[in-house]
């Protein structure tokens, strides 16, 4: 299990790039699958931009919540992306397969809604020096892919009000069961985790 932890996001890489080699040779994607297999792309490329550009996104959280200039060791950044990749194969791997439910790809376009927003709002609570934050291209590309879904949903009737909130409930509690566990990996509580935000950001507003 450790090495499953250790290797996570190589396995996530290599799951999400044999689903889009199976549907690139055995079959014709409808719209829904196309979509999905367009979030399972930019999730795996922003995964490795958010891990591995210098200073990436999980040293920055582990310095947010732990107030150390070190941020977090090689092992534990890479066993973190173990609940990621869960997390983002159910997002992408149960709507692949139930793709005669058009609405269960709202889910991926909120999450890549929020990607974009958090991105940009990182820029000022990690207090960067560059008008960047680690992950945040494929972040952004993230969010276009969003604002196209939702206007070819909705133009196209694919999906009502009610399965946008069902999308966004469910997105919203994945995301905090994966946070939770990121959090508890570093060592911290999730529960701290508000006021830690709050307190960085009077802090940047200060400086």
């Amino acid at each position: 299990m450790k090495k499953i932890k250790y290797y996570s996001l190589e396995i996530y890489t290599l799951i999400s790039l044999g689903l889009i080699t199976y549907s690139a040779i055995w079959i014709q994607p409808d719209i829904a699958r196309k979509i999905i297999l367009a979030y399972v792309f930019l999730f795996v490329l922003h995964e490795w931009e958010e891990g591995h550009y210098p200073g990436g996104f999980p040293e920055q959280v582990s310095k947010l919540l732990t107030g150390s200039k070190d941020g977090i060791s090689p092992r534990i950044k890479k066993e973190s992306r173990f609940y990621t990749g869960i997390y983002l194969l159910a997002l992408t791997v149960v709507p692949y397969f139930l793709h005669e439910y058009a609405w269960l790809v709202l889910p991926a376009a909120f999450l890549g809604l929020l990607e974009g927003a958090v991105h940009v709002a990182a820029i000022r609570l990690f207090g960067m020096n560059k008008p960047y934050s680690p992950g945040m291209i494929t972040a952004e590309c993230e969010l276009a892919l969003t604002v196209y879904v939702f206007c070819y949903l909705g133009l196209n009737h694919y999906v009502s009000a009610i399965h946008y909130a069902l999308g966004f409930l469910l997105m919203l509690l994945g995301f905090m069961c994966m946070q939770r566990q990121l959090v508890h990996t570093i060592g911290r509580r999730y529960r701290d985790l508000p006021a830690m935000v709050r307190e960085r950001i009077r802090g940047s507003g200060k400086s």
